[in-house]
């Protein structure tokens, strides 16, 4: 694509739901502390939502504009909470126009996280700054004491220090993206486009038919429980767990290192098995279906 100009950028964001469950979970209840960002090489400027300040015109004209490309690090995740926030409906925001450089770090063959980039290109000290992830835990998880997120109001020196390390990393970032060799192809983005494409259609599911098959599942587990407890005539047996089989398994004079799939299996297809009453086999071969 023919691109004009450069966005550098970053946001630093906060959500109910824990990132762990991916970035579209926590898109769904996310919300902008931080915006960062530089046209071309002009100085990193910030939008502070939480401190009341409306959305900078600049930024909107910049993102109105398809020749500007937009430059994130790990742009899967930056991306997908600008849809969430509604800005897709709002902006020509094609995937094509984002440039990931985490994905461009990583095809020259160099760590994908930003410090470690930085450090392999070069990037001076004096263009990042340290204790980033303590501040991001800070202000973007909720307190444990208190449940609530410590607000910028009530940490004026915390937030400055936030801001501050929020401004350096984009500057690390486009300090390191003019360090890396050249690898990152027209090709490159179109497949990593469409992955973004794939990621946000998803992919469907029949939900009835799941919900039946857990159903069906958790019907089959008790049966075997309760199958167990006929086996061994204990209503208090447990099936499930490895040291009520092995204990029971030590009763008749069969002892193993465990109650694995492929422990039981190696037991039940060897002469030993022919040695054991009837029903104790009928017991193992249960463990193996309700553990399946």
């Amino acid at each position: 694509m023919n691109f004009k100009h450069r966005l550098w950028t970053d946001t630093e964001t906060r959500s109910a739901n824990d990132i762990k469950r991916g970035a579209y979970v926590y898109g769904e209840d996310s919300q902008p502390l931080l915006w960062l960002y530089a046209l071309d090489e002009d100085p990193v400027k910030v939008w502070s939502p939480l401190e009341g300040q409306a959305f900078p015109r600049d930024l909107h004209e910049y993102l109105a504009e398809p020749t500007v490309e937009i430059m994130f690090h790990n742009k899967g995740f930056d991306r997908t909470q600008m849809r969430a926030w509604g800005l897709e409906s709002r902006y020509p925001l094609d995937p094509m126009r984002f440039t990931c450089t985490m994905q461009i770090a990583r095809t020259a063959g160099m760590p994908g996280g930003l410090d470690g980039w930085c450090q392999a290109v070069g990037v001076p000290e004096a263009y990042t700054k340290k204790d980033g992830n303590a501040l991001i835990r800070f202000f973007c998880i909720p307190n444990k004491k208190t449940g609530r997120y410590n607000e910028p109001k009530d940490w004026p020196e915390q937030w400055a220090k936030f801001t501050e390390y929020g401004v350096y990393d984009v500057v690390a970032m486009r300090e390191a993206y003019k360090r890396t060799p050249v690898t990152w192809s027209e090709t490159e983005r179109v497949l990593s486009s469409y992955t973004d494409l794939m990621n946000d259609r998803g992919v469907r599911l029949d939900v009835e038919l799941i919900d039946a098959a857990i159903a069906q599942a958790a019907t089959f587990k008790a049966r075997y429980r309760a199958h167990a407890k006929d086996l061994t005539a204990d209503e208090g047996f447990n099936i499930v767990s490895q040291k009520a089989v092995l204990e029971y398994l030590k009763t008749y004079g069969v002892y193993l290192p465990d109650a694995r799939a492929a422990t039981l299996e190696t037991f039940l297809e060897s002469p030993d098995a022919e040695k054991v009453p009837t029903h104790l086999c009928q017991l193992l071969a249960t463990r193996l279906k309700v553990n399946k």
